[in-house]
């Protein structure tokens, strides 16, 4: 059993998954759920036991979802170097697509469109709140402010 950061859990799946696995997540931190989950023999498609949900996810599709999250949860420019970087929107105006209007003017209206286009056909999904959970606050050289 390997226990892994927040932060570590998108790398471990999308990047170094191994094969058997079987992958719990918690929010509460109770541990007593993981034996739910199922055992992956495949990595194309994985079962990810999310809490009380059983979550199936195709990970070239998650991938690319995955994306369009982490560009709206990126950090522009002007916040990098601060101790604590604020992102463009929070994890919960992602997850409901309600975003504050001085975030979108900074990061652009025709560009939250583009990619909210793209997320909300996903937004009720399992998947999709999953994905949010391990999204990671990223720089990607976007310069608007905050």
């Amino acid at each position: 059993m390997i226990y892994l950061k927040r932060g570590d859990i998108s790398i471990a799946i999308f990047d170094n998954l191994s094969i058997p696995n079987a992958i719990y997540i918690t929010t509460s931190y109770k541990k007593h759920g993981s034996f739910k989950t199922r055992i992956n023999h495949r990595k194309d498609k994985i079962y990810i036991q999310f809490e009380e949900t059983g979550v199936w996810l195709i990970r070239e599709d998650a991938k690319k979802i995955l994306k369009q999250i982490e560009i709206l949860y990126s950090i522009p420019d002007c916040e990098v170097k601060k101790k604590q970087p604020k992102s463009f929107f929070t994890k919960d105006e992602i997850l409901y697509g309600n975003y504050s209007m001085h975030r979108v003017r900074a990061f652009g209206t025709a560009e939250l469109m583009d990619v909210e286009t793209f997320l909300s056909e996903f937004r009720d999904s399992p998947q999709y709140a999953l994905l949010i959970y391990i999204a990671n606050k990223r720089a990607l050289g976007r310069s608007k402010k905050v």
